[in-house]
């Protein structure tokens, strides 16, 4: 397993915003904005972490989570959901597709920084 993060959010602002963090930590970074961009990114060179957005143009992230965690290439790779809901549904939801980390945004540089460690020292 690689040891880059894929970041997925419709917004590249977002994306930006997230690689500036993960810079820091001297972590390869690549994002994407579609969550089939992500499947296809993923299954070619599976990734450490994905920090994946809930809403995307194209399918949810509870989609996206639960098409990783069924593939064999992709099964054990970690997802973090980045959302702006923090209801009872959503991580229920997250639960049940497979979500390994739920984080509401705005997500801070210090939770960033517990995910990532906790993440590479598994790899």
């Amino acid at each position: 397993m690689s040891k880059y993060v894929l970041i997925v959010d419709d917004e590249p602002a977002n994306i930006e915003l997230f690689e500036v963090m993960l810079r820091a930590f001297q972590v390869e970074v690549r994002g994407v904005t579609l969550g089939s961009e992500a499947l296809a990114q993923a299954r070619q060179v599976p990734p450490a972490l994905v920090l994946l957005d809930l809403m995307l143009p194209d399918m949810s992230g509870f989609e996206v989570c639960a098409q990783l965690k069924a593939a064999p290439e992709t099964a054990g790779v970690r997802v973090a959901m980045l959302t702006g809901r923090d209801d009872a549904a959503a991580r229920q939801k997250a639960a049940e597709v497979g979500v390994d980390d739920f984080l509401v945004k705005p997500v801070s540089r210090g939770a960033l920084k517990a995910l990532l460690e906790a993440t590479l020292k598994g790899n």
